[in-house]
């Protein structure tokens, strides 16, 4: 089936059809669907995002059922985490084997929001009548404050690496959820760049501390 396209007409929401494969057409390309507020682009698999900084309609209820009803989303709906989602989860289903979504990018890309935006997607498919998704985003902040920190980029830019791992039924059904992390910038505890800082947790415990224990620890 061909792909259908989605946005401005003089651009590809596949980038696989454009007629030239240069870095400028490519860039050129996502930028006209980016300024015509479609921030999703799709290559083959891989869909590229372009963060907004900006709240945008594209995650209500009636999206989520769409993507969820769709056979192949990939190919019948625009580019979306939705799609990528259910095609993961679909393909679990279908081969019985593991399936794995890479989310990568520059500081500030939106890696986080994407990987809560896949993770509420999954918990609609596979989670009824289970807070098993909700616990797993209720660890964010926990994991944000000892390992996000204010960069020149990103006032909650992410210094580690993340690794989720989902487990399901072999009906579907979410039943339960490890992380681990990795490579978090230690350096960033004891010195930082000029206009960046320390990791949120120390400015947490900091607040709470008196003004006699402030002064003890020169703070």
């Amino acid at each position: 089936m061909a792909h259908k396209d989605w946005g401005p007409r003089d651009t590809e929401s596949e980038l696989t059809r454009l007629k030239s494969i240069t870095d400028k057409a490519l860039l050129q390309n996502v930028e006209k669907r980016y300024r015509a507020g479609n921030i999703y682009t799709r290559s083959g698999r891989i869909v590229l995002a372009v963060n907004p900084y900006k709240k945008l309609p594209l995650y209500t209820e009636e999206t989520l059922q769409a993507y969820k009803a769709s056979l192949a989303p990939q190919v019948e709906l625009p580019p979306h985490v939705y799609a990528v989602a259910s095609s993961a989860h679909s393909g679990m289903l279908r081969t019985s084997t593991s399936q794995s979504v890479i989310i990568s990018g520059e500081s500030g890309a939106g890696k986080t929001e994407t990987a809560k935006i896949l993770l509420e997607y999954l918990a609609e498919v596979s989670c009824s009548g289970s807070d098993l998704h909700t616990r797993v985003l209720k660890t964010n902040p926990i994991m944000e404050s000892f390992g996000c920190a204010k960069t020149i980029w990103n006032n909650n830019s992410s210094r580690f690496g993340k690794f989720l791992t989902l487990q399901f039924s072999p009906t579907g059904r979410m039943q339960g959820a490890f992380m681990k992390t990795y490579l978090l910038e230690k350096s960033r505890i004891t010195s930082q760049l000029a206009n960046e800082q320390n990791y949120h947790v120390f400015y947490t415990v900091a607040k709470g501390l008196s003004p006699s224990q402030r002064a003890e620890l020169q703070l």
